[in-house]
């Protein structure tokens, strides 16, 4: 048997350095990329996981038309680097006794268990990790595998730190691939997931900032306030909206340093408007300045939740699979608010003799001559 097995697998290395890319492809995040290829005639799938790290890196299915999410009832292929860079890929399963959220076990070590790899290979280098495996459609181990047979199909990925197979930490994700059809499936997370991220764009990236512009530079126009107030409001709707989206989509709450960024980001955008209507309802437009309680807190509350906005958007982008355009065309947006900010402040000290404070008037446009 061990014989056989050997043969497998040196076939299978002579056949992959002579092969090319595999037909079928989808990108699972924007550092996980997943290609396969079914062998139709001795019903045997090749599977392909290409990652940007130097670790160890898995992949999971569950079965079809189930209702499973997580590690719940996982099928796993958990591929290993030892020191001298050689790698072996294992078959294991989830653990069902606790809602799979426990480390999955090879399958040859369960009762009846059978590791049902057929070959396999992988590369590294110090920043990539590439794993080809090959598996039955169907296998013979009735009690840890799942069969890949029908459509669409609940897919999990993971990679660690280093070579040793241990906690993934935030290095894991999951989408609906439907292995026998070229056009895949848009998933229902997948969808809410895009709502999310666009309503928390435009609720940070575009609202909020804009309405800090409003309050800071035209308050010569008597329409500032109204203004100030409806963008304010329109993105703090918008980011509650899409905070009750993300409660529904994902299984574990707060995982991962977006979601704790996110949180704190919607807590002070609450607080800033809350402080912000506590300022109007105390104006006294006799003062000769504004109080630190609540107008100062005011302003750098909303500043500071636009600024970790931005990082929360980012790392969004980054855990889900952002394509690098976009998260550059982000850090350009947030490069162009920093330059227009600077050049007005600039502008207006220059004409107001200093003052470039964000106090009871904002004379933009308005030169020395004209004020």
């Amino acid at each position: 048997m061990k014989m056989v097995r050997s043969i497998e697998i040196f076939v299978f290395f002579l056949s992959a350095a002579l092969a090319t890319n595999l037909p079928n492809s989808i990108a699972l995040s924007s550092d996980v990329n997943f290609s396969w290829e079914i062998n139709a005639k001795d019903a045997i799938i090749t599977m392909e996981l290409d990652v940007s790290a130097q670790a160890w890196v898995g992949v999971g299915w569950h079965c079809w038309n189930c209702k499973d999410s997580g590690m719940t009832h996982g099928d796993f292929a958990i591929a290993t680097f030892d020191e001298n860079g050689v790698v072996t890929v294992t078959d294991y399963c989830s653990s069902s006794d606790k809602n799979g959220f426990t480390s999955p076990v090879p399958d040859s070590g369960m009762r009846g268990g059978i590791d049902n790899i057929i070959s396999y290979n992988g590369t590294q280098t110090s920043s990539s990790t590439t794993v080809r495996f090959s598996r039955q459609l169907v296998t013979n181990d009735t009690v840890a595998d799942n069969y890949i047979i029908g459509g669409e199909i609940s897919f999990i990925w993971a990679y660690g730190t280093s070579n040793t197979f241990d906690y993934h930490h935030n290095n894991r994700g999951s989408k609906i691939i439907n292995l026998f059809s070229a056009a895949q499936p848009s998933s229902k997370t997948d969808t809410m997931r895009l709502w999310h991220g666009s309503l928390m764009t435009i609720a940070f990236v575009f609202c909020m900032s804009f309405g800090i512009f409003v309050a800071r530079y035209l308050k010569d126009f008597y329409w500032w306030f109204p203004l100030h107030i409806f963008v304010q409001v329109f993105g703090v709707v918008s980011a509650l909206i899409a905070f009750i989206i993300a409660l529904c989509m994902v299984d574990i709450h707060f995982a991962n340093t977006h979601s704790w960024f996110g949180l704190c980001v919607l807590c002070l955008s609450i607080v800033s408007p809350a402080l912000g209507w506590a300022s109007h309802l105390v104006y006294n437009p006799s003062r000769s300045s504004a109080p630190i309680w609540p107008d100062t807190l005011h302003w750098w509350s909303g500043r500071i939740t636009v600024l970790l906005s931005f990082v929360t958007v980012y790392l969004g982008m980054r855990q889900y699979g952002g394509n690098d355009a976009v998260r550059n065309a982000l850090w350009i947006l947030v490069l162009l608010y920093i330059v227009i900010y600077f050049f007005l402040d600039l502008y207006r000290w220059s004409n107001r003799g200093g003052d470039v404070s964000h106090g009871e008037k904002s004379a933009l446009l308005k030169t020395k001559a004209h004020s």
